[in-house]
């Protein structure tokens, strides 16, 4: 009887496919092939690629340096006017501005993206009636800090208890009257 050598087999060789034999066993199958012809990366590929990280990274990087440079500049005049509440109340609007600002960005230049062209209306009237809402956001902050500063200073300026929790009350009806009409006024019309 012959000696097997170190591989098991009687001459000692191995077997490319499978390292050394140890006794019978499945044969082992190459994998899977890759099915179909492999296409290179091409100019058009990357450009369909590009295109919407380009329109919807660059709507968010404006977005965000303007909300930044705006609340900069409110923050800046509110330091310079210390007795006017007007600036440190309007630096509240930087979301609603920013919301406002990224989604007229989105709007203005989705088709460029050419992301889902096929439901390309249906997302133009979703961003719209976003727009709509975060326009109306913005409005009323505006109108409420208008109103509460001019409230602060007739505060400051007069000294009687009741005629200033009058003032106070006619002031929070406004701010609901002007709430109430840009919520309705801004809404989007049916049929």
């Amino acid at each position: 009887m012959l000696a097997a050598g170190r591989s098991g087999r009687p001459d000692g060789t191995v077997r490319p496919d499978r390292g050394p034999e140890t006794g019978p066993g499945p044969e082992i199958k190459p994998g899977p092939e890759v099915i179909g012809p492999t296409t290179p990366v091409t100019v058009e590929g990357m450009e369909n690629v590009l295109r919407p990280l380009i329109v919807i990274g660059g709507s968010l990087v404006v977005t965000l340096l303007v909300g930044w440079l705006v609340d900069l500049l409110l923050r800046r005049a509110d330091q310079r006017h210390r007795g006017v509440p007007l600036w440190g109340l309007l630096r509240r609007c930087r979301l609603p501005l920013q919301l406002t600002l990224g989604v007229v960005l989105l709007r203005g230049f989705y088709d460029q993206a050419r992301i889902a062209t096929r439901h390309s209306a249906g997302i133009g009237q979703v961003l719209t009636l976003v727009l709509i809402g975060s326009a109306a956001w913005l409005m009323v902050r505006i109108a409420v800090a208008i109103v509460e500063s001019s409230y602060s200073r007739y505060a400051h300026a007069h000294r009687d208890p009741a005629r200033v929790r009058r003032v106070r009350t006619q002031v929070t009806l406004i701010q609901r009257v002007v709430s109430a009409t840009v919520g309705v006024g801004r809404s989007p019309r049916c049929c």
